[in-house]
């Protein structure tokens, strides 16, 4: 079977569409609790796919409940194999858990607590599992060159000559599937955890190269029109600079 996270990643659009098809009989939720991906997710990669307007999947409605197929057998999953599976291996929340076995969270709390599974607190539950949310990953692409080269030197990993590819947010979003903004909370979220991502400012993220404008320049026709707007909110072609405002007391 097609890993569709591994393909996602790697921009392998034609198999995640094979994915995808060979699981239309799966609604999107429950495709996103398959891979450990959210809903939102999966849509995205269902438009970059081209299944956006003719898709076979049947959607839910748009609800915080979703549905599970209960199983009924108190034999098969009351047992610490099974609540250790379903908790630790396919990273299952105690309420999804709960759902499954038709029972309350509470008494899923209690049978991991007497199996001696440990619980994981609520940041680490709420944590993404993307493999592109880890320091490591974020260093390699969203770093600089030299900021890569210290932090593998501070943290005894090999240094790798493709390392410090100084991504955009946009860049770093496309390859891991997910929103810009997601990308900027995880770099905060690693920073509050005292990790040595550098998040860039506006000025530094546009600086050289990342500027879309880097190589072009204004045509004549610009230049005037720019001038001309200058002139007239200004007095002259370019706005004073700080420094020249301060000579002549102006705010």
């Amino acid at each position: 079977m097609i890993d569709l996270v591994e393909a996602a990643l790697a921009q392998r659009w034609d198999d995640v569409k094979q994915f995808l098809l060979e699981n239309s009989h799966l609604t999107v939720y429950e495709i996103a609790i398959k891979v450990h991906r959210s809903a939102s997710t999966i849509r995205s990669w269902r438009r970059k796919t081209g299944l956006s307007e003719d898709y076979p999947f049947k959607e839910q409605p748009r609800t915080r409940k979703t549905t599970h197929s209960t199983i009924a057998d108190q034999d098969v999953w009351d047992n610490e194999e099974w609540f250790d599976k379903q908790y630790n291996t396919n990273k299952l929340g105690i309420t999804i858990i709960a759902q499954i076995i038709g029972r309350s969270p509470r008494l899923v709390s209690l049978r991991l607590q007497r199996y001696g599974i440990e619980t994981r607190t609520h940041a680490q539950a709420v944590r993404s599992i993307n493999p592109c949310s880890s320091e490591e990953w974020m260093m390699y692409h969203y770093a600089t060159r030299t900021e890569y080269i210290a932090w593998a030197t501070r943290t005894g990993a090999a240094i790798d000559p493709g390392g410090g590819n100084s991504w955009s947010l946009k860049r770093c979003s496309e390859v891991a599937g997910v929103v810009p903004a997601t990308i900027y909370n995880w770099l905060v979220r690693l920073s509050n955890e005292g990790g040595q991502v550098n998040i860039r400012d506006l000025n530094e993220a546009v600086a050289g190269k990342r500027n879309p404008f880097f190589g072009r320049k204004h045509t004549e026709e610009t230049k005037k029109y720019l001038r001309k707007i200058f002139i007239e909110r200004y007095g002259h072609p370019k706005p004073r600079t700080k420094a020249s405002n301060q000579e002549t007391g102006t705010d």
